[in-house]
Parts: C-alpha cells; structure tokens; sequence
C-alpha cells in the first residue's frame, strides 16, 4: 500500500505513478489526519511513504501520525520523498522512525519535482516545470523496480552540511519559518475566489466585495443562470476562473432563485486535479443539502456544448423597455449600494451562510417542496468533558462552552461562522468529537449541541475527565509525582548525610579513644609478665 502525503500534488503525483507500476493501492494520509484518524491499517505487500520534504526531513505532521498509526501485516517500508533540490539527512530520521514501530527500512529516496514552497524559492514556469515532472518519471520507474524486487534504495553519502540541515536547521525552521506572514496579496490578484473556496480550515474569508459579487447573478433577468470557466466557448452568464471557486453556499443561495447550468465541457481537458477534486465535493454537499430530486431540478451539468444550449430569447418592444426600465432600476440599486457610506455594516458583514438561512426560510414558509436544510456541525460524545481545546482550536470563534446556573456546561455553536473544516474533530485527543453531523437547523444563530456536568481538577481547577479516580489532571500528577519524587529524594539525602554524620561521629569517638588508651599500653605490658610470672623454685635440704 502506497501512503502519501501531498500539498501541491507533487507527492500525489509519485504515489500513483508507483501504483501504476506496481499495481498497488494508494492512501491520501490528509484526511486521516484531518480527523485525526489513527484506525490500524494492513498491507500484505512493502509499505511506501511518499511525502514532501519538509527542512530537509519527514513533515512533522506526518511523522507524528505515522507513530501513532498501528501499520499491519508487512514489516518492510520504503519512503519517496519529492524535493526541489535536496532531502538531506531524512533517510536517518526516518530510519529511526522505523525503529520505533518495529518496521525494517528499506531505504529513502529522493525525487527531484517542480519547487512550491513559494515563501523561499521562486516557482518555476509552466514549461520548466513539465521538464522536471518529466525527467522525474525514469526515476519513479527505477524506484519501483527495486520495490518489485524486494531491494533496498541506495542511499547516497552524507555531507557535514546534511547533517547540519536536517539537524540544527529543520529545529529552527518550524518556530520561524512556519507561518503565514509571507503570503500576501498584491494588484495581481483577480479576486477569483479560488483559495477562499479551497482553505476548508476557513483560513481565508471572502470579502463583501466577493460575497456581493457571486449572489449578484440571482437579480439578473431570466430564469437561468450559466456559469463556466475562462476556457469555455460557451457565452455564459457567470464567468470565473474556475467553477469551483464558488462556494456551495453561493451555489445554494443562486439556485433558490434561477435553474443553474453548470458549464462543465472544459473540465474534460483540465490538468488541475485538485480543482476537480474540490468540485467534486461541492457538488456533493449541494446533494446533500437540496436532495435529489431537487437537486436534479435546480442544477444542470453541461459535459458538451449541446447540454443545455444558451437560449437568446426574443423580446417585443414593450417587453423590452419594461427590461431597459427594470435593469435600470437594479443597477442604480447597485450603484448605491456601492458608494461608500450608504452600506451599512451588517450589510458587508454578511456571510454566504447567513444570506442563504435567510433566503431559504422565506422561500420554506411560502413553498411545499421540503428542503433537506442542514448544515454539517461538529458532533460531540460522552467522551466530551468541557475541556475547551476545540474552541482554542477554532479560528472562526464558532464553538463556545458556557457555565450554567445549574452546575452543568453547554457546548454552544453559531452555526454561520462554522465552515466545517473539521479542526476541531483533529484538535480532540479524547475523543469527544466524533466527525461533522448533517443537522436540520430553522435557525443560524447560537445552537445547544452538548451538555455536561464539568468535573475539575483538585489542584489547578481546569477541566478533567470524570472517570480520573484521583480527581486531578495529568499535567497536576505529573508535578505532583515529581514533587513527591524530590520530597523522597530529599528525605534520602538527610538520612545518608545523617548517616555519614553519625559514622564520622563514630570514628572520631573511637580514634579518641584509642588515643587515651595508648600511653598507658606499655606499662600494661610490663607489669603482665611479673604479675603472671611463677614463683622461682627453691631449693630444699633435707
């Protein structure tokens, strides 16, 4: 089985040219770790790990799931890894990695693609790149030979400035050059929408600007509403960069007003898998949103030019005017709108969300056809205690825990700000979240999703879970066992200096004593032989 790790696609790339060859399967690990997915899995065949380079190491992100990942049947694992220029020192991380989980390293093996991490490197062109991708296939072949044949990647020698680099550097690199103070936006920016509606972590917000612009096309004339990419020969109402830089909500919001034809004949030729991927699962939400029936009513997706031909209707003079007159009016509406000053604030702070709740229960109190109105919120369990890490990990501000009179906590969720990005299911290490749940909402605002009975911890009072059987948290027992281990080792400090004391008084007491008993020694030894000598026999005379 082939587990990859992608960002740009250079890596996703590597893991299913490696599976063509090799007939294996292939694991994107991004949504494992999104949800914060360790289930075990199980290969019969090597392992083979193919990540980008990080600082000349393994992604942290993806060395710590790796470890906490039980990896089943094969004890063997390759690693790929795609850099622009050099790894390193990896392969000797990663074989302690290995080390770890008991898995024999089979070597790692470096493969030379086009450089994206733009906040360092230049970016090359669109031909330079092809080259690289293309110099890089006899490679991937060669590497897939030797995991056929069982053998191990030849590791080539290690410089001084290796070791340095995937060393000191890579522990510099993370608290100084992870971050997002470099990513910018200059004039060159179209104001496409592209990265709002790929950041699923929310961490891009649309501008009113953008909002205004995207729910604009629902005041137009007619009925229908054509939406395609620049690539498009068709003449379409709504032209953007790409179809899925709409956001389902946009989409949502405009087919409740207008038939919607999406104009998908260029997607056929599209290279750019990640957007098609990210369409695929807008189209899917809006199936989950409207059903199916209604979506199919709603939503048309043109494959060929004849799909849902573009329709130039014919107006008489008095329809006409009544257009030129009706037009006039929304643009001058617009142009208000549009001045500055004249726009109030909750205007321009409003969200997809919020403008398509407000739509929807307009159009639910005055239509039969029932909509599947829901949203996908996170969904907490018994596991959950109130700890509070998922609203520290949640960017938008959309969960809040909230003490009540009764003794109990709340979790609360504005389900407008929520973007369902999944961050704070990761952030739970307890369990508490289990994934998003599709939920039936008549209203946007604040929603009680979760209540329990906070227990807290005896010494620093934050949250704890209620089955701990001494009532404190992990952090406080662990401060608590070591102050109890220094106390214990204090108290064997004194008894070992009171011992040595005592021995030392000892040993004095017994030097001075020897030394009273030594003068009167030699008049002792004197007097024993007189005082136990015989008397001398004495001769008799008879």
């Amino acid at each position: 089985m082939i587990l990859y790790f992608t960002g740009t696609g250079n890596s996703e790339y590597a893991a299913k040219k490696l599976a063509a060859a090799l007939g294996e399967k292939t694991m994107p690990l991004m949504e494992r770790i999104r949800h914060n997915d360790t289930s075990p899995l199980e290969s019969e065949t090597p392992w083979i790990v193919c990540t980008p380079t990080y600082a000349w190491q393994l992604p942290h992100i993806v060395r710590d799931h790796l470890r906490r990942t039980l990896l089943r049947g094969s004890k063997e694992i390759y690693f790929v890894m795609t850099c622009g220029g050099e790894i390193g020192e990896a392969g000797k991380y990663a074989a302690g990695l290995c080390a770890e989980k008991y898995l024999t390293f089979r070597g790692c093996a470096r493969v030379i693609m086009p450089e994206n991490y733009i906040v360092m490197f230049d970016v090359p062109d669109e031909a330079k790149a092809r080259g690289i991708v293309a110099a890089a296939d006899p490679m991937l072949d060669r590497l897939a030979e030797l995991i056929r044949e069982r053998k191990p990647f030849p590791q080539p020698k290690v410089s001084a400035a290796d070791k340095l680099k995937s060393g000191v550097v890579n522990k510099a690199f993370y608290p100084l050059l992870v971050h997002a103070k470099q990513f910018t936006v200059n004039e060159k920016c179209t104001d496409c929408g592209l990265c709002v509606s790929a950041c699923r972590s929310g961490c891009i917000a649309p501008s009113p600007e953008q909002v205004q612009r995207d729910i604009s096309p629902a005041d137009s004339d007619g009925d229908t509403i054509w939406i395609g990419c620049e690539k498009s020969t068709r003449k379409n109402t709504v032209v953007r960069t790409c179809v899925s830089a709409y956001s389902w909500e946009a989409l949502a919001y405009l087919a409740l007003n207008k038939k919607i034809v999406l104009d998908l004949t260029p997607c056929g030729e599209c290279e750019n898998d990640v957007c098609a991927e990210h369409l695929r699962a807008v189209l899917t939400r809006l199936v989950e949103f409207f059903g199916q029936p209604l979506f199919e009513a709603r939503f048309t997706l043109a494959y060929e030019l004849d799909d849902a031909p573009f329709h130039v209707k014919e107006y008489s003079r008095r329809e006409m005017m009544e257009q030129v007159t009706s037009g006039s009016k929304k643009g001058t509406k617009q142009l208000l709108r549009m001045l500055p000053g004249l726009r109030s604030e909750d205007e321009s702070s409003q969200d997809f969300r919020l403008l398509l709740h407000q739509y929807t229960k307009q159009l639910k109190a005055v239509s039969e056809t029932p909509l599947r109105y829901g949203y996908h919120l996170p969904n907490f369990t018994q596991k959950c205690f109130a700890c509070g890490r998922c609203e520290k990990s949640c960017r938008s501000g959309a969960i809040k825990f909230e003490d009540l009179p009764d003794g109990q906590t709340r979790a609360v969720i504005t389900p407008w700000k929520c973007s369902e990005c999944g961050v704070c299911v990761a952030a739970c290490s307890n369990g508490g979240l289990d994934g998003l749940k599709l939920r039936q909402l008549t209203s946007l605002g604040p929603v009680s999703v979760y209540k329990c009975t906070k227990t807290l911890c005896k010494e620093c009072g934050k949250p704890i879970a209620p089955n701990c059987a001494d009532g404190i948290c992990s952090v406080c027992r662990i401060k608590l066992r070591t102050k109890k281990r220094q106390e214990e080792a204090v108290a064997r400090a004194k008894e070992r200096q009171a011992e040595r004391e005592a021995k030392k008084a000892a040993e004095a007491a017994a030097k001075e004593l020897a030394a009273e008993l030594q003068p009167s020694q030699p008049a002792q030894s004197a007097a024993a032989p007189e005082a136990g000598a015989a008397p001398a026999p004495t001769e008799s005379t008879c």
